[in-house]
């Protein structure tokens, strides 16, 4: 079963809002990339001679369009976030490398030392390692901003509870070590009456035997 039959299923019985909340969960969806299906649904037909035709078209975008195609007509479309914006990027990409040689732009690129990566031909992936940064526009510095604060909160956290680690560990490895010396203080302790309890032994065996002597 693919991944839209459940959705198609539930296409068939619902209407309205609730086949609406039905596509957005598709939009969601990060497994599901293959719309028509659904387009061709009699109810999701439906929906389009309705006041949520808005939605049916937004789908439509996903299964054929790109996200600058979603940018140019925004103010006649549902509004997406951030995992719906994300996808239909990636379905944007998959678009690109249908109608153009992705691969001959990608060395391209590198060749203009654009990006530095690797290109496995066999796999189909590329590796970027690193990229020449493009000029920032005055109203992205906010979210690049608050990007760093995020990256730097993470990693204070993440260094707080390395540094709780090592604190534990330490505590742990000295406490080992005083068990071991408080077991190795027992075991001589214990050693020590053993050689006291059989020198007192012994001694009282030479003076039971120096009784016996003299009575004979």
């Amino acid at each position: 079963m693919s991944e839209l039959e459940p959705y198609l299923l539930l296409a068939k019985q619902a209407t309205g809002k609730a086949l609406v909340s039905l596509i957005q969960q598709v939009l969601c969806s990060a497994s599901i990339h293959s719309f028509q299906p659904l387009l061709d649904c009699p109810n999701v037909k439906l929906l389009s001679t309705t006041e949520d035709q808005s939605w049916v078209e937004l789908l439509r975008l996903f299964a054929y369009g790109t996200y600058r195609d979603y940018i140019t007509r925004q103010s006649s479309l549902p509004t997406i976030g951030t995992a719906e914006t994300e996808k239909l990027k990636r379905l944007s990409i998959l678009t690109f490398a249908t109608k153009s040689h992705l691969e001959d732009l990608i060395i391209d690129c590198i060749q203009a030392s654009l990006i530095s990566g690797k290109l496995d031909t066999r796999r189909q992936i590329v590796y970027i390692e690193s990229a020449l940064a493009r000029d920032l526009a005055p109203d992205t510095l906010p979210g690049i901003l608050q990007s760093l604060l995020t990256w730097n909160s993470h990693c204070e956290e993440a260094l707080t509870e390395i540094g709780q680690t090592i604190d534990d560990l330490t505590r742990k490895i000295a406490q080992d070590h005083n068990d071991q010396m408080t077991h190795d203080a027992a075991v001589r302790e214990a050693r020590s009456k053993i050689s006291q309890a059989r020198r007192q032994r012994a001694s009282g065996l030479s003076a039971d035997g120096g009784i016996d002597a003299g009575m004979l």
